[in-house]
């Protein structure tokens, strides 16, 4: 039952963050609880460097007009980032399959037989994604939860954050600080003294 649950929440907080510290949470629970079975190969398209347009010379100008060239100092031989192949390790966890990166591999080395997924795998975030996050926090790891209040606190999904939120900071919290604004008693207010003008004759030199 408890392998059930964890699968179901995972499955759907999955869908909805990709924090570092949801992954560390994720690898935490596919490492005790999944089984690993098979792996993927990930190829991610390098990106070509804009400021010398993939050549790798940097052409610039000096102050008088004189053109010059020199290696670009911003990227590797025109490539911003590199082609990449990424080893993902594949678990069964519950009735859900997830990937786990595993290792990086450059474009130019030979890739193990696996099959090959081109570019970033989607998500589609599902309605329980944010309530299975912030279960998954409150679980494993409770310094994500109540940094914020969220405005929308009648819908069910940021009960979790905003309960918490107002358990750990009490009167420090958001709204108790907002309601302490709206009844504070305000200074009173001065009128300013009228300007007087005064002329050369007036002053004592």
């Amino acid at each position: 039952m408890k392998k059930l649950i964890l699968s179901w929440l995972l499955f759907h907080a999955n869908t909805y963050s990709s924090s570092k510290c949801f992954y560390a949470i994720k690898n935490k629970i596919l490492e005790k609880y999944g089984r690993y079975f098979s792996d993927d190969v990930q190829f991610l398209e390098g990106k070509k460097c804009r400021c010398c347009g993939g050549s790798g010379i940097y052409v610039g100008y000096t102050w008088y007009s004189k053109r010059y060239e020199d290696c670009c100092r911003y990227c590797i031989d025109g490539w911003y980032h590199l082609p990449t192949y990424v080893i993902l390790k594949k678990y069964q966890f519950g009735k859900y399959t997830f990937h786990q990166p595993y290792k990086s591999v450059p474009f130019k080395n030979p890739i193990p037989h696996a099959p090959l997924i081109e570019g970033y795998i989607e998500h589609k975030s599902t309605k329980y994604g944010s309530l299975a996050k912030d279960i998954l926090y409150l679980l494993y790891d409770r310094t994500e939860l109540g940094r914020g209040w969220y405005l929308k606190w009648y819908n069910p999904k940021y009960w979790i954050n905003n309960l918490y939120h107002l358990f750990t900071r009490r009167l420090n919290s958001i709204p108790v600080r907002r309601v302490r604004e709206k009844f504070k008693k305000k200074p009173e207010y001065k009128p300013l003294q009228p300007y007087t003008p005064c002329n050369d004759d007036d002053l004592p030199f």
